[in-house]
Parts: C-alpha cells; sequence; structure tokens
C-alpha cells in the first residue's frame, strides 16, 4: 500500500475599480480578498483500487459599494477502480 498527502494554501487580494462614476463623479473601486486551504490524502490501497479525501477551507470578503463576504467547508472523498 502507499500512501501520499498534499496541502495547498492561497491568498488573492483584487482591486476593483468601476469603469462607470457615480452621480457624484466619484468611483466605485472595491478590493476583493480571498483566503483558503486544502488537505488531501490518497491511498492505494492495491495496485488497482485506490481512495482518496479532501478538506478545503475558503474565506472571501469584498468591501467597497456592493460589500459580501462567505466561508466555505467542503469534504470529499472518492474511490477507484482500475481495470487492467
Amino acid at each position: 500500500a502507499k500512501t501520499s498527502a498534499g496541502a495547498r494554501v492561497h491568498y488573492s487580494r483584487a482591486e476593483l475599480v468601476s469603469a462607470a462614476g457615480t452621480a457624484a463623479g466619484t468611483t466605485d473601486d472595491s478590493t476583493d480578498v480571498s483566503k483558503g486551504a486544502s488537505i488531501s490524502v490518497n491511498y492505494e490501497i492495491t495496485r488497482a483500487w485506490g481512495a482518496s479525501c479532501s478538506a478545503m477551507h475558503e474565506r472571501r470578503e469584498v468591501s467597497g459599494a456592493i460589500a459580501y463576504s462567505y466561508r466555505v467547508n467542503t469534504i470529499g472523498c472518492s474511490t477507484s477502480f482500475t481495470w487492467r
């Protein structure tokens, strides 16, 4: 049996500039920040049969004229069989 694991972290920040101004002549600029992390484990049970699981968390925040934020957690598992 063979086992492998992986991890990932990401960070993204974007300045969103509105091409159309407001009535007062200013722009509706926003900042979009996304952060996340994930881990995964793969297990090769036999040469033809394997299983894997992963977990991920992401957080996103947008500020400006239209502000919102969200958080999400996901967990997933799968198995595969290869005919040889």
